[in-house]
C-alpha cells in the first residue's frame, strides 16, 4: 500500500527543486517540519547530530570562532542524550552557558515589537545558543539578575526539544546566516537532502 509523502517532505523537496532552479526559497520551507513533534526521542538525536557536524565543520574552518569547537563540545556533553525532564538546577547552568555565548557576540537588533533578532557572525555560535533554547528555554539576552526566569520557571521544563528552539536549529544548519537573515542558496542543497535522508531513516525505524 503507497502511503502519501508527509507534507514535510514534499515542501522540502519543493525547496531543493527552486534552489536548483536558481530560484529564491523562504527559511519557512521548514514550518511543516512542526508535525514531526510526536517523536521526541528522534527530534532530540536530530538536534544532536546536526551540533555534531556542525562541531566538524568548525574545527576545519580557520576563519570561523577559535572557541566554537569547543564550547559545542561542551554543549553537547551537558545536554541529555534522551528526551527527559529537565531539572532547575540543570536550567540555571545552561543559562550561565548561554550568557557565555552572549558574551561573546552580544547584541540584538528589535525588528518589531515582539521580535527581534541575535546579532553575530559565527552562526555556528548562534546555532548552539538556539540549542539550549530548545533543550532548557533558556534565553541569552535575558540576564540571571533581571528575575524573570525564575518567575517563569518551573522544575521541570517539557520532556523533547522545544518546537521554536527547533526550527531555528535547522535553519541554522541548511542556511547562511547573513545580514541577521536566513539566506536559502545552492549550498543548502546537500544540506536539505541530509535533512530528508536523516528523518527517512529514522521514521522507518520506528
Amino acid at each position: 500500500m503507497n502511503h502519501p509523502m508527509p507534507t514535510w517532505r514534499r515542501r522540502l523537496l519543493r525547496t531543493i527543486a527552486l534552489l536548483e532552479a536558481g530560484k529564491p526559497d523562504h527559511i519557512t520551507c521548514l514550518l511543516p517540519m512542526d508535525t514531526l513533534s510526536a517523536t521526541p526521542a528522534q527530534r532530540l538525536n536530530f538536534l544532536r547530530h546536526l551540533l555534531t557536524l556542525t562541531m566538524a565543520e568548525a574545527k576545519a574552518d580557520p576563519d570561523g570562532h577559535a572557541m566554537t569547537p569547543s564550547l559545542i563540545a561542551a554543549g553537547l556533553a551537558m545536554a541529555p542524550e534522551v528526551p527527559r525532564p529537565i531539572s532547575l538546577k540543570e536550567r540555571h547552568q545552561a543559562r550561565a552557558f548561554a550568557h557565555r555565548l552572549w558574551d561573546l557576540q552580544p547584541g540584538f537588533k528589535r525588528i518589531w515589537v515582539h521580535a527581534g533578532r541575535r546579532k553575530g557572525k559565527d552562526g555556528r555560535l548562534l546555532m548552539l545558543e538556539d540549542f539550549l533554547h530548545a533543550i532548557y528555554d533558556v534565553h541569552p539576552f535575558r540576564r540571571p539578575d533581571d528575575g524573570w526566569d525564575d518567575r517563569y520557571w518551573k522544575e521541570d521544563v517539557a520532556i523533547g526539544p522545544r518546537r521554536y528552539g527547533f526550527y531555528k536549529v535547522t535553519a541554522r544548519y541548511i542556511s547562511r546566516w547573513d545580514n541577521l537573515r536566513f539566506r536559502l542558496d545552492r549550498h543548502s542543497i546537500p544540506r536539505i537532502r541530509m535533512v530528508i535522508d536523516w528523518w527517512d531513516s529514522a521514521l522507518t525505524a520506528l
